[in-house]
């Protein structure tokens, strides 16, 4: 490893931990919170409102764009002019996802809802205007990422707080909402105050700039609007098909899925701005890089989507109780396009890094014309266990497809042979381990145990060594 290279992974190194504590914080306090809500709401009541957020995410695409992409990959290579380019980004995202609440409030008559799902799809629009304020990318593209997992500690904190502070049964589906984006306000104006103080911002508005990053970002924008429709195409279909109990049990599992993509999420938001930089000024360390950190994350993926889907039953009663059983067998096939997204979004992001945003939108498209077809057909039939493995179909097409398109930019890369093949013996002994125990032992000391177990098998393999665990808590 030469002396950059080493500098570098330190350094995403030491984010990648500051965002995963952050985001663990975050999540134990969220899976409460969902538990809870999912408990006291019922199917019907928690159906309605995760329809209403899958419907808020479509018009979420008109508030971003593709913008923070393109802003993370400008800012990360220009970091001299920090302030006028993260000025510029920021000003429109508030002013698009201004407009993208104006279409929501339009389009609500010609949705056929009940006076109730159109409140609560409302007040759950208003994220559109806050979402912007989620600079996240602003702060990877600095390597400052302790920052806004602060933050967003404290506004995950005020949401579970009003939840359990004013949701107490069905009729409560409003306050559940309000809870959600109270939470959005104070990691916005948060995150803006932080960044401000790192970075002067300026408020302004140019339709020159406007029209020149619109343009620049089409292609991500589309990408953008392809990956949503592929990944919230179920929720949507099976609210119209199957009505809203079935999207409350879907939902049940997704959340639990929803809080390892966006850990997921914020690692590869944190390699990103990396891999722009070397492609465009160290190109020789940038597959070894990547090529290091696909390494990485696929040793954590496999043994949690072997251990989940061994435990899923007893995970599912003991977050949600008897009710909603009917959710395991979606979170299990969910549990398996997890693990795919994680080496598929290495792939994705490294292409759109490498400015091939074209041809990863093509892959998204393809993947998202799949999906609606796929789960037009086979959800009046299979219900939540066909939206869950028509997404899964769908995930393998678009990672075939990226591995692919990546191939065109920096030639065939993956996983060394050496660490492949003791990642998937050590998950193979995991599974061992954990199907043996589990009918004998509590699931918190199962679960403790078993990370126990597969850390040594990592260690003892050299699938991770002992100072690159040490670079997650170096500070210099």
């Amino acid at each position: 490893m030469t002396t950059s290279q080493g500098a570098v992974e330190r350094k995403v190194a030491r984010n990648i931990s500051a965002m995963t504590l952050g985001r663990i914080g975050q999540s134990v306090m969220g899976i409460f919170a969902t538990a809870y809500m999912v408990r006291v709401l019922g199917p019907h009541s928690f159906g309605m409102l995760s329809f209403a957020m899958a419907i808020v995410s479509y018009f979420s695409l008109i508030s971003s764009l593709g913008i923070p992409t393109l802003a993370s990959r400008t800012l990360s290579r220009n970091l001299d002019n920090a302030s006028e380019i993260a000025s510029q980004m920021i000003t429109l995202l508030f002013a698009m996802g201004f407009c993208s609440f104006l279409l929501l409030l339009c389009s609500i008559p010609l949705l056929r809802l009940t006076s109730l799902q159109s409140v609560v799809l409302v007040i759950s629009g208003l994220q559109l205007i806050l979402g912007p304020g989620a600079i996240t990318w602003a702060f990877a593209s600095l390597q400052k990422m302790s920052t806004p997992a602060i933050v967003a500690l404290v506004g995950t904190g005020v949401r579970v707080g009003i939840v359990f502070l004013l949701v107490h049964n069905a009729d409560d589906v409003v306050w559940a909402t309000w809870a959600t984006v109270s939470g959005a306000l104070v990691t916005s104006i948060g995150q803006i105050w932080f960044l401000h103080r790192m970075c002067p911002l300026r408020w302004q508005f140019s339709w020159i700039s406007a029209r020149k990053i619109l343009w620049t970002s089409a292609p991500m924008a589309l990408s953008l609007m392809m990956t949503k429709i592929y990944g919230n195409s179920d929720s949507v279909i099976l609210g119209y098909m199957k009505g809203a109990v079935s999207v409350g049990y879907y939902n049940a599992a997704y959340r639990l899925i929803w809080f390892l993509t966006s850990i997921t999420e914020l690692y590869i938001q944190t390699v990103f701005p990396v891999s722009s930089r070397l492609y465009k000024s160290h190109r020789e360390l940038l597959v070894p890089f990547i090529q290091h950190n696909l390494e990485i994350a696929s040793a954590v993926a496999m043994p949690i989507v072997m251990g989940g889907w061994i435990i899923a039953p007893r995970i599912i009663h003991l977050i949600y109780g008897n009710n909603y059983i009917e959710a395991v067998e979606p979170f299990r096939i969910l549990l398996l396009v997890w693990g795919l997204v994680v080496i598929t979004q290495h792939y994705g992001n490294t292409l759109i890094a490498c400015n091939g945003e074209k041809l990863f939108s093509k892959g998204v498209t393809y993947g998202a014309v799949f999906n609606v077809l796929a789960n037009i057909v086979v959800i009046p039939r299979y219900g939540i266990t066909g939206a869950a493995s028509a997404t899964f179909a769908t995930e393998i097409l678009v990672f075939l497809y990226m591995v692919w398109a990546v191939h065109t930019k920096l030639g065939w890369y993956g996983p060394g042979w050496h660490r492949a093949v003791f990642v998937v013996v050590n998950t193979a002994i995991l599974g061992v381990f954990v199907n043996g125990l589990a009918p004998y032992v509590d699931l918190p000391i199962l679960v403790l145990g078993s990370v126990t177990v597969y850390i040594n098998l990592t260690l003892i393999t050299k699938v991770v060594s002992w100072n690159q665990l040490k670079l997650l808590f170096t500070r210099r």
